[in-house]
């Protein structure tokens, strides 16, 4: 699981604080359910070689961008007792509208699950796991994970120049 996903960290939040904030909130993010993805890597498996060849697809719907203000409103309302926090306006150059007429138009790709469907489903899941209530740890957040990961060899690296060398005679 990974909670450093907009959608699924406001959704842990929810589950575990029974609060969310939204810090701004106009910046645009576009969201696809993994059974969604996977359903167009299909698609474009089987499409024909010449329609998808060197081609570069972005995997989605148009229905599926949303402000991050409305991500807030829609884990709110999915998880009952949740108390929604607006921040004040903060600069985000992070900012993702795009379009999915392409994926449409050559492999007649739409998402079938919704962003509510999708919190609803991380709501259960974060109930149903213990593990996945401590959201906050790096193991569910990829470059938190990655900067210990580099951490740990790091040391062993520094641990191996301290070592004392073998000498054979």
């Amino acid at each position: 699981m990974r909670f450093d996903l907009v959608v699924n960290t406001l959704t842990a939040r929810a589950v575990v604080d029974k609060k969310i904030a939204i810090f701004g909130g106009n910046q645009w993010r576009p969201h696809v359910h993994c059974r969604d993805a996977a359903r167009a890597f299909v698609l474009a498996l089987e499409a024909p070689a010449a329609a998808v060849a060197g081609e570069v697809f972005n995997v989605g719907g148009d229905a599926q961008n949303h402000r991050i203000a409305d991500l807030g409103d829609i884990v709110a309302r999915c998880v009952e007792g949740t108390e929604l926090v607006r921040q004040k306006d903060v600069a985000d150059p992070r900012d993702y509208r795009v379009s999915f007429a392409k994926i449409r138009r050559v492999l007649g790709f739409q998402p079938e699950i919704s962003v509510a469907q999708g919190v609803r489903e991380v709501a259960a899941a974060v109930r149903s796991n213990p593990a996945w209530q401590r959201h906050d740890e790096p193991a569910f957040h990829n470059v938190h994970a990655l900067k210990q990961t580099f951490t740990a060899l790091q040391r062993r690296r520094d641990d191996a120049a301290r070592a004392p060398k073998l000498v054979v005679a």
